[in-house]
């Protein structure tokens, strides 16, 4: 499938075209929710433990704001542009069996519907604590019930079925 460029070069930097294999798709993220990884399952290449630490060593960053997937995905792979958005995000995880209620394990992915209609992913910190994007214009370690809206559930994100 061929997909016409969008010319987001010039969109601070955060939103960008995405190379998978010899096609170029593009990737409006945290505008348009879809998915955009290859039909295998996506692996991980960080640890529940590393991508927490990754979180951590990004605190008080204001890149990712409004951002929250690209962070999530950046925490667990190194880049972004596994899933469209936070909600798509939930939808494939729970299609795939992954989606578990109750206080998530530290390094958990965690979702919730909030007032837009992507949605807001973060990681569980452990203990009821997550690291969050768009927490007072940054990343933060909050309480699991900070934003507020609607707890979706967690999956575990080293899981293939989560992703």
């Amino acid at each position: 499938m061929r997909v016409p460029a969008l010319g987001l070069s010039r969109l601070r930097g955060r939103r960008r075209a995405l190379a998978i294999g010899s096609a170029v798709l593009a990737a409006v993220i945290g505008v348009v929710g879809f998915q955009v990884s290859s039909a295998s399952a996506a692996r991980p290449g960080r640890s529940a433990a590393g991508a927490v630490a990754w979180m951590a060593s990004h605190a008080g960053s204001s890149a990712y704001e409004g951002y929250c997937e690209i962070a999530v995905e950046k925490a667990y792979f190194g880049h972004a542009g596994v899933v469209g958005d936070a909600i798509s995000h939930y939808y494939k995880a729970r299609a795939q069996g992954a989606i578990r209620t109750g206080t998530p394990p530290k390094g958990a992915l965690v979702f919730y519907r909030l007032g837009n209609p992507h949605g807001h992913i973060a990681i569980s910190a452990g203990g009821g604590k997550i690291w969050s994007t768009s927490v007072n214009g940054g990343i933060h370690r909050v309480s699991l019930h900070y934003f507020g809206g609607t707890y979706l559930g967690w999956a575990d994100g080293t899981s293939s079925r989560a992703w």
